[in-house]
């Protein structure tokens, strides 16, 4: 059996409130459809909870114009702590994750409208975009994109991607090319990141050749990563001293075929499955 990545599935939230987080995404950024509701205990993840079994609520919603869904976690019997320090472009993890939009000058003026926080200007480096807060401290980008799996009257997409820091961005480009087929290679650059402080990165924008797909990749739809290494000083770790299910991006989860095949692979390449 060969192994496809079919895309990315869902990227997961850590959240304080998983309905008010649901609704807010619901009525602005289209993810309607809820395709599952469901309360449980996350027994296979406590080695990233302090080895203590946490009990959970999740929801899965989808934009059915297509994209990755959005996996709202909340843990139930504990508060979620947040980042000690204020999360930054480059810091190690997910930063930002990406959402496909067909129109953004129509989203960037909805959005101003709606009175998001911290939102930029639109970029045109490599794909026009731009960057914005959820009214819960998500870094959110969106990317002109014009891929559909149906039409919807969204103005945007399901989830395209995300922006990952990275300590080593070749090291990290070899693994996410040899173990999910992120070959691509579309931006490569030395940048200042948009900001006050004009910090020096490089970053990279990775693509799949998306030869063939199954499963749920035509709902999925392409994807990309972009990798962010800092050159003049040393990044915070995101999650640091806090657990998975914490506030922020806690995971990047994607749709296989073949998983007995990846899971042989990751061994070979010195990257077990944990889980």
């Amino acid at each position: 059996m060969v192994e496809i990545i079919n895309g990315i599935q869902q990227i997961g939230i850590g959240v304080s409130d998983v309905k008010k987080v649901f609704n807010w995404y619901r009525n602005h950024l289209g993810f309607d459809v809820l395709l599952f509701e469901d309360e449980a205990v996350a027994s296979l993840m406590s080695q990233y909870t302090n080895n203590k079994v946490e009990k959970r609520e999740a929801y899965l919603s989808l934009n059915m114009t297509g994209g990755g869904g959005l996996e709202i976690w909340q843990f139930k019997d504990r508060i979620p702590i947040a980042s000690e320090n204020p999360i930054k472009f480059g810091d190690l993890g997910i930063y930002a994750m990406k959402i496909r939009c067909a129109n953004l000058m129509k989203m960037h003026t909805y959005l101003k409208e709606l009175g998001v926080l911290n939102l930029s200007q639109i970029s045109h480096t490599h794909k026009p975009n731009f960057y914005f807060n959820d009214p819960f401290g998500n870094r959110v980008q969106l990317v002109e994109d014009m891929y559909s799996f149906s039409k919807q009257s969204s103005l945007n997409g399901g989830v395209l991607g995300a922006v990952i820091g990275v300590s080593d961005i070749t090291k990290s480009m070899g693994f996410y090319s040899t173990m999910l087929g992120y070959t691509k290679v579309v931006y490569d650059a030395i940048d200042s990141v948009l900001s006050t402080d004009k910090k020096k990165c490089r970053r990279v924008i990775l693509q799949q050749e998306r030869t063939s797909v199954g499963g749920f990749g035509d709902l999925l739809g392409p994807t990309q990563l972009e990798l962010v290494q800092l050159l003049d000083e040393r990044p915070n770790k995101i999650f640091e001293n806090r657990l998975w299910g914490d506030l922020g991006y806690i995971h990047l989860c994607f749709d296989v075929s073949g998983m007995a095949v990846i899971r042989e692979k990751a061994i070979k390449n010195n990257s077990p499955f944990t889980v």
